[in-house]
């Protein structure tokens, strides 16, 4: 028989069965695999799914939570915002009803300024009309006095003519005598002179060395506020540049909680940044608290400031340059070292520590020059004096020169008692005269010192108008507030500057006028 193949036609079943049974058991091994590998496919598919929908819900309460927050914050921002919004309204509010006050008060003061002047006129046409009549009285006195003196005078001349050799020898005397005066005179003026020479020498030295002294407390001033401007620069830019980082860490934050790593569903750093993002919005709002803490404290203390301000400003002329306005200045320098002491601007710290403590820098250079000033008065009275103590003297001399003449030509005793009389009133006269003109100095010299003392002179005008120019600063400073964009306090250092050096002058010039005034004097 042939050989037939295996699985052929011609073969056996059974042997088909047999051939078939290893096939099929690798064919169904490998369903059973393919199957197998497909359950676990769909299960990993399936787990993937769960594992990206949970990621996705995560991500979701994330946005969810993120949102929530900002929508706090920006209620919080929206409530601070409109807080400030209403204070700075009542602020305005009160300084419209504070300036109509002012300007109320201005024009009563102008109206009181205008009535004083008019006064003062009409006080003063009064008193030249009566100086005029006295004037004229007096020159007519004094004609009735040459007239009657020119008519004794003929009278003796034509006495003496019948005495010329005793006239002679009288009038040499009287030559002698004032050859002898005019050398004491011009003995006595060069005596003055060289005097004067010298005090002019001492105060032009006196003079150079405080112009010495003031520039280089200039030159001191300028350096430090030089200093003052480099280190505000400097610290300005740190601040900028501290700013700037912390938004880029904050952008940066912000870009990780965005954009998670896909790969994996629990990233501890994600979270990190998450919680570290969380810490730093929690001290941003404990330092938004703490700063609005300080914005009311040092809105407190500018109102007590504007308020001194106000006290002072409304003190009455008279009041004003007296000891109540001297309390009222230190009180409103006071205000304003506190305003300093809790400002919460960083600048404000590098202000030069004591600028208060040097108000009175100036005060033994006013002093030495209020002796100067006192000297120099002194020694113009004691020339008026010394000269009027010259006429009184030459006077007298003139007057026995002529009782003598009178008694050596005149030999009846009618003749000498009418020569008496004719010089001896003269004599009354001319005493009661100098006693006049003695008195007219003295009031004028009175009237001028009061006059320095009680009135206002340009230079306080000048210092009245600057305290009301700061007074109208103070309410166009604007703080620092990181939630108003446009805050601005740039003018708030200069502001403080320009008020202690102000209320330093103040106190200056009112204690100079104090110092002036006299001592039975309590209001000045």
């Amino acid at each position: 028989q042939a050989p037939q193949r295996r699985g052929g036609a011609g073969a056996p079943k059974g042997e088909k069965e047999a051939e078939k049974g290893p096939r099929h058991k690798a064919e169904e091994a490998r369903r059973l695999v393919e199957e197998r590998q497909n359950k676990e496919r769909e299960e990993q598919e399936r787990l993937q799914r769960e594992t990206t929908r949970r990621r996705q819900e995560e991500e979701r309460q994330q946005r969810e939570e993120e949102r929530r927050r900002r929508e706090e914050e920006e209620r919080e921002r929206k409530a601070l915002e409109e807080r400030v919004r209403k204070a700075r309204e009542e602020r305005q509010k009160r300084e419209e009803e504070e300036r109509a006050a002012k300007e109320k008060e201005e024009a009563a003061r102008k109206a009181q300024e205008e009535r004083r002047k008019k006064e003062e006129t009409e006080l003063l046409e009064r008193e030249e009309v009566e100086r005029q009549r006295l004037k004229e009285a007096k020159e007519n006195e004094e004609r009735l006095k040459r007239e009657e003196a020119e008519r004794l005078r003929l009278e003796v001349a034509e006495r003496l003519r019948l005495e010329e050799p005793e006239r002679r020898r009288l009038e040499e005397a009287e030559r002698r005598r004032l050859e002898e005066e005019a050398r004491r005179r011009l003995e006595e003026e060069e005596r003055q002179r060289l005097e004067e020479v010298e005090r002019q020498r001492l105060e032009e030295v006196e003079r150079q060395r405080l112009e010495e002294v003031e520039r280089q407390r200039l030159e001191e001033e300028e350096r430090q506020r030089q200093k003052e401007e480099s280190e505000a620069a400097a610290a300005a830019a740190r601040h900028l540049a501290e700013l700037e980082e912390l938004q880029r860490l904050a952008n940066a934050k912000a870009a990780a909680a965005v954009k998670p790593p896909p790969d994996d569903p629990v990233d501890e750093e994600l979270d990190r940044l998450h919680a570290a993002h969380d810490t730093e919005l929690d001290a941003g709002h404990r330092f938004a608290v703490d700063r609005n803490k300080e914005i009311d404290q040092w809105d407190a203390a500018m109102a007590e400031a504007e308020e001194a301000m106000k006290h002072l400003l409304d003190l009455p002329r008279e009041k004003l340059f007296g000891e109540e306005g001297r309390e009222r200045a230190a009180e409103a320098r006071r205000r304003f070292q506190e305003l300093r002491a809790i400002s919460p601007l960083q600048i404000l710290e590098l202000f030069e520590e004591g600028v208060l403590d040097k108000l009175y820098e100036n005060e033994k250079e006013m002093e030495m020059k209020k002796k100067m000033e006192m000297e120099k008065q002194k020694q113009m009275e004691e020339e008026i004096r010394k000269e009027m103590e010259k006429m009184e003297k030459e006077m007298e001399e003139e007057m026995e020169m002529e009782k003598h003449d009178t008694h050596a030509m005149l030999d009846d005793d009618d003749d000498n008692a009418f020569m008496d009389d004719y010089i001896d009133s003269p004599s009354e006269d001319d005493d009661d005269s100098i006693d006049d003109d003695e008195e007219d100095e003295e009031e004028a010299k009175n009237d001028s010192q009061e006059e320095n003392n009680t009135h206002i002179l340009p230079s306080d005008e000048s210092l009245l108008d600057s305290l009301e120019s700061i007074h109208d600063r103070m309410s166009a400073v604007q703080l620092p507030n990181p939630s108003l964009p446009h805050a601005d306090a740039s003018a708030l250092p200069s502001l403080l500057r320009d008020a202690d050096l102000l209320l330093s002058k103040v106190d200056r010039a009112i204690a100079k006028k104090i110092r002036a005034a006299p001592a039975e004097t309590t209001d000045p």
